[in-house]
């Protein structure tokens, strides 16, 4: 009759640490020139360049939601991602709940909804995790001409009690707003407490295409100017473009060029300054 030796626990092999290897890598892009000195061929085109660099690469990126237009990049490398408690405020449903049923079901963040343009709808909780008010995202405290309450970033933190709370994802679709938005987020510093960002961006011709249709608009040199002086105001956050997505809906021909181009972004970033620098690498 055999018998077992239990080993001994003093015999036994320390295992070794894993090693940590960081999930966020730096890149170094090329720089590109927006003069007013340009003509506007060359700036539209470095335009679109410049919305389709990434700053890092997250290598834990996921898409939340529905794969193609109303879902949002979340990058989940360390010390990013989504764990209870994790709080979320979203602006601009457009009845499309993908983004925020996925969010709180998935990972049991506390979503906070809005749009005012659901006018068929009333302040409601739609989960235990995801509530509902009819107020927009604003550069401004008011009202607007079509009658919908505005509040600024801010004025929405601060009356729902989170002036001083970390926020693990911020995402905006308000249909060209976007770009008073971010002058009023940039000048009053309420993105600092914000990890993640994903927003919507929409260029002029994006109004002449779907809301004045009779009125043809075309960005001007001065235009691509200030949205992109707008878009690197986030960069001096510290904030970097992790990822893209052009919204095939939105395709048009430039005017002086026989070029697609496409006047609708998703645009995604991080909040640099919650990442210690052991947790990133420099690309090659």
């Amino acid at each position: 009759m055999g018998f077992f030796m239990r080993p001994r626990l003093d015999w036994m092999p320390t295992p070794k640490p894993t090693k940590f290897v960081p999930q966020i890598i730096l890149k170094k892009n090329e720089e590109l020139s927006f003069s007013s000195s340009l003509q506007l061929p060359k700036i539209e085109e470095n335009f679109y360049k410049f919305l389709e660099q990434k700053d890092v690469i997250c290598k834990q990126d996921k898409r939340l939601g529905f794969q193609h237009d109303g879902g949002y990049n979340v990058c989940f490398s360390p010390p990013f991602g989504l764990k209870k408690p994790c709080l979320v405020y979203s602006f601009g449903i457009g009845k499309d709940w993908n983004f925020d049923d996925a969010v709180s079901n998935i990972y049991g963040c506390r979503v906070l909804s809005f749009d005012p343009s659901l006018t068929e709808l009333k302040n409601h909780n739609r989960s235990k995790l995801i509530t509902f008010q009819k107020i927009g995202l604003g550069g401004k405290n008011g009202v607007n001409k079509k009658g919908w309450k505005m509040k600024t970033l801010r004025q929405h933190l601060k009356d729902e009690g989170h002036s001083q709370t970390a926020i693990d994802y911020l995402k905006f679709d308000v249909e060209y707003t976007e770009w008073k938005v971010l002058k009023n987020m940039l000048s009053d510093n309420s993105l600092d407490n914000v990890k993640q960002l994903g927003f919507e961006m929409h260029t002029p011709e994006f109004l002449g295409k779907f809301q004045n249709k009779n009125t043809p608009t075309h960005a001007t040199v001065n235009d691509y100017i200030k949205m992109v002086d707008l878009l690197k105001g986030l960069e001096k956050k510290n904030f970097r473009k992790f990822n893209h997505r052009r919204n095939p809906f939105c395709e048009y021909k430039a005017t002086y060029a026989e070029k697609i181009f496409y006047s609708c972004y998703e645009l995604h970033y991080v909040n640099m300054n919650f990442v210690a620098s052991n947790y990133t690498v420099k690309s090659n």
